[in-house]
């Protein structure tokens, strides 16, 4: 999974999408019966607000944005946090004691980091089932037997890769 420049304007929109989700479908319905309305109105556009529409009505679409942005906000937002941050006193731990170091990036921390997240993706592909629990209990309650499967096991294959990218 390569990391992308706008990480966190991508994860906040997926957590807007969400969050507005109600009000998204109450305004597609309104705005696609104002669209239907105007003789004007080009066909490829409705059929575009249809789509939309579509995707806000997607029971399995939703629960997959959900998974994307829990798994965002517990591993890439602290992940980039890190990697754009810097301390304001550093230090390295050497024969038993902190130095500190000279102000500025944190590179001094970064093997110490990559064991934390490799170990974060490791638990959480061996428990990825308990890490995505609340997501999965929705997917078990609203979704029929073979769309359940094929989030699963995607949801599986995803980690399993993402732990598989990381690692190399």
């Amino acid at each position: 999974m390569p990391i992308c420049d706008c990480w966190s304007y991508e994860l906040r929109t997926a957590k807007q999408y969400l969050e507005q989700h109600e009000k998204h479908i109450e305004f597609a319905n309104w705005f696609i019966k104002m669209l239907e309305k105007n003789w004007r109105t080009p066909v490829a556009y409705i059929s575009d607000w249809r789509l939309f529409r579509d995707w806000l009505l997607n029971k399995k679409l939703n629960i997959q944005i959900q998974c994307l942005v829990t798994f965002g906000e517990y591993f890439y937002e602290p992940l980039m946090q890190f990697m754009v941050g810097t301390d304001t006193i550093p230090h390295i731990r050497l024969d038993n004691r902190l130095v500190q170091l000279l102000p500025g990036r944190r590179a001094h921390k970064m093997p110490d980091k990559i064991n934390e997240w490799i170990s974060f993706l490791n638990d959480l592909k061996e428990n990825f089932y308990i890490f995505f629990g609340q997501e999965l209990l929705i997917a078990l309650e609203s979704l029929n037997n073979e769309d359940f499967g094929e989030l699963f096991d995607n949801l599986e294959c995803g980690i399993n890769k993402a732990y598989e990218h990381f690692v190399k």
